[in-house]
């Protein structure tokens, strides 16, 4: 027979290995686990999103339930005065009561509580300042006053017994009667813009200029002398209950004068650019607001050094201290901040303004006044920190604000000649 032939078999081909070749498979490796630990995390994250999703969905819904019981209890007074919300501190319940449509009087019927929150003076005044007469202005049916006489914007104001003192870019201090607006008195000394005001405990005024100087004047509006020192604008003032005055100025110190010789006593430094606001809390705490972003603590008696509060993003412009020691703290980062006056510790933020805060005032029930750049005042209540109203348009950037005894608000701006008042 004839042998059949022998197909050898096929051998599989020879890769020569290189070092490059090598290489490359290692990168092609790592690149396809990798591309698996994504995918991995990928599908972990999208169930972790669609749990978040359900738990969203799961608080809206209980949140929203929660609302509507509180409407029926406010509605309707709790059989036997029980209190619903008695796992709420009262600072929380204050906010709802400062937010709820309702009168402070139906509010005071739910229980024993809420009426005894709602008696409370700072509580009072506010529910029915906000229900009452600031709605007339925010929604414009009612106009502030004018005072007019200044030649140049107003951009400090401050007032006690009887009178307003108002400072402006023209030089000068206009005094006011405080009953109906009358110009008393102007005072002329300054050679440049009066920057700052504050009272003396035994009568008359300080004033700070961007000549550099701060003036005193007596009760009757007459000059009885002039402090010089600082090397650059004089931007703020503050007296203690001593009598004791506190200059800061874009010379980046503050300097603490007698109230009674007018001599110099002592240099405070610790910012590292310009100061732009002081004021002092009853418990003679001196509060600084700087360039530098930061609020610095001094003891006003001795110029010691207490703590730095940080938290604005921006230069600090305006502060304030409210009758129950808060410290309020205006920022070009467009928010007002509120400290405690006792540990220091940051309360809450006030937002609402487009741009920087350039003054604060703070009623005697606590309500927070601040003026913007945006050309806006917001009120809020101080216990909560939410904003009841809001006056837009009110002439320009708001540079200057004051809480008269009788709660009236005094409004200055560097774009108008006229003191406003509400």
């Amino acid at each position: 027979m004839e042998a059949r032939s022998r197909t050898p078999p096929r051998l599989p081909p020879v890769i020569l290995r290189t070092p490059e070749k090598d290489a490359l498979l290692s990168t092609v490796t790592g690149i396809k686990s990798k591309l698996s630990q994504l995918a991995a995390q990928g599908a972990e994250a999208t169930k972790m999103i669609q749990r978040g999703r359900e738990i969203l969905d799961n608080v809206t819904s209980e949140t929203a339930a929660v609302q509507a019981e509180l409407s029926v209890l406010v509605e309707s007074p709790v059989p036997g005065g029980i209190d619903p919300t008695l796992w709420l501190p009262d600072e929380v319940l204050v906010a709802i009561l400062c937010y709820l449509p309702y009168a402070w009087t139906v509010c005071g019927l739910v229980c024993r509580r809420w009426n005894m929150l709602c008696q409370r003076s700072e509580v009072h005044k506010s529910l029915k300042a906000w229900k009452g007469r600031w709605t007339e202005y925010a929604t414009g049916h009612k106009a502030a006053l004018r005072l007019q006489g200044h030649t140049g914007g107003i951009q400090t104001i401050a007032g006690d017994k009887g009178k307003i003192y108002s400072g402006s870019l023209d030089a000068t201090i206009r005094v006011w009667s405080e009953d109906d607006g009358t110009l008393l008195q102007t005072l002329v000394g300054h050679s440049d813009w009066v920057l700052a005001l504050a009272l003396s405990p035994t009568g008359g005024v300080y004033s700070g200029s961007r000549d550099g100087t701060v003036r005193a004047w007596d009760d009757s509006g007459q000059h009885i002398g002039t402090m010089t020192g600082h090397a650059f604008w004089v931007s703020s003032l503050a007296v203690d209950s001593s009598g004791t005055i506190f200059s800061g100025s874009y010379d980046k110190t503050i300097r603490a004068w007698c109230g009674i010789t007018l001599a110099h006593l002592n240099t405070l430094v610790g910012h590292t650019e310009r100061v732009n606001a002081l004021t002092i809390s009853s418990s003679g705490k001196l509060y600084s607001g700087s360039q530098d972003h930061t609020i610095i603590v001094w003891l006003a008696r001795t110029g010691q050094r207490l703590a730095t509060l940080s938290g604005h993003t921006d230069e600090i412009l305006s502060l304030a201290v409210g009758a129950n020691g808060t410290v309020c703290s205006g920022s070009r980062d467009g928010t007002t901040r509120q400290w405690s006056d006792e540990t220091f510790a940051p309360l809450r933020i006030l937002r609402g303004h487009s741009t920087a805060v350039f003054s604060i005032a703070v009623g005697d029930d606590g309500t927070v006044y601040s003026g913007s750049m945006d050309a806006s005042i917001k009120i809020c209540c101080g216990a909560s920190g939410i904003r009841r109203y809001t006056m837009e348009h009110v002439g320009g950037s708001v540079d200057a604000l004051f809480v008269a005894f009788d709660e009236r608000l005094y409004m200055g701006s560097r774009n108008s000649n006229a003191l406003f008042v509400w």
